[in-house]
């Protein structure tokens, strides 16, 4: 890889306009996605279209229209129920969703012990017990990997 592609791999834009961060939106970014990172066509990496999807497919702040996707319980609540068939129900809708809106990248699943309890993401990690959120969470991203997520 020529140094401008390993460049071009590690930086981001948001796909909102983003004066706070000195960023503006793409063109070639989905509108008010988490994340765009160009790909490398030589060498065959697609670009990214990412999303937050902890709780279900996410518009960012600041969008004039929302996406019309089902939101989630808390991850907090999924975990509390014990109920894998049901996670990895959830993250399937989360899957086809996403891909059903143009993106190839989901940014979810998260697992985070909850050591400040001022964080504002608690409520979407798996709890406080490793293994029972371990095993949700990883419920739900496995159908991740098996929902083709990459553009034709």
């Amino acid at each position: 890889m020529t140094l401008d592609e390993k460049l071009t791999l590690v930086y981001g834009y948001f796909g909102v306009d983003a004066p706070f961060l000195n960023s503006t939106r793409l063109k070639e970014s989905i509108d008010f996605s988490a994340g765009y990172i160009f790909g490398v066509p030589r060498l065959g990496i697609p670009a990214q279209f990412q999303t937050d999807a902890g709780l279900g497919v996410a518009c960012q702040a600041g969008a004039d229209r929302v996406r019309e996707r089902t939101g989630l319980p808390s991850g907090l609540n999924t975990t509390a129920t014990w109920d894998l068939d049901m996670a990895y129900k959830g993250g399937a809708m989360i899957g086809a969703e996403a891909r059903a809106s143009g993106f190839n990248v989901i940014l979810a699943g998260g697992v985070n012990l909850m050591r400040e309890p001022r964080s504002g993401r608690n409520f979407e990690y798996g709890g406080e017990d490793p293994l029972l959120a371990g095993r949700i969470v990883g419920q739900q991203i496995k159908v991740f990997n098996l929902i083709k997520l990459f553009r034709p």
